[in-house]
């Protein structure tokens, strides 16, 4: 199975783009600049988190990375390297100004359960940015 991460927007309050799953659009996606992965192609293994108390996927081999992983958050400043899933981009309550990924836990959940017979997946991460925002 493949899952592509396309950016399409850098902002000050983040890094915003989609998530495609063996090629259809499944979710948006938001990241931190300030600790973004590389462009490129890698393979995720289902992990874990102690942090999370649940399965995530662990993206392998990010050059001088470790424990980069797509699971649920809403705000780019909850992140440190990883990706947050949502069903559409927002603001939550009380940061008007700060867009978000909002639904980001049951949109998670869905992606689990839509791989849950994957132990591996491959993670393709690609900029495609509009209006010159890179």
């Amino acid at each position: 199975m493949e899952v592509s991460i396309i950016r399409l927007e850098k902002a000050p309050d983040g890094l915003f783009g989609a998530m495609l799953v063996d090629g259809k659009v499944f979710c948006v996606t938001v990241e931190n600049t300030i600790a973004l992965i590389p462009c490129g192609t890698y393979t995720a293994r289902r992990y874990f988190s102690p942090a999370r108390q649940e399965q995530v996927w662990q993206l392998l081999d990010v050059e001088g990375r470790s424990f980069i992983q797509i699971h649920p958050a809403n705000k780019a400043g909850e992140l440190l390297g990883c990706i947050a899933v949502g069903q559409y981009w927002g603001k939550l309550h009380g940061t008007p100004d700060e867009r978000a990924v909002l639904n980001s836990g049951n949109t998670f959940h869905l992606l689990m359960d839509m791989t849950k017979d994957e132990e591996e997946i491959t993670v393709v991460v690609s900029e495609h940015y509009h209006g010159g925002t890179a």
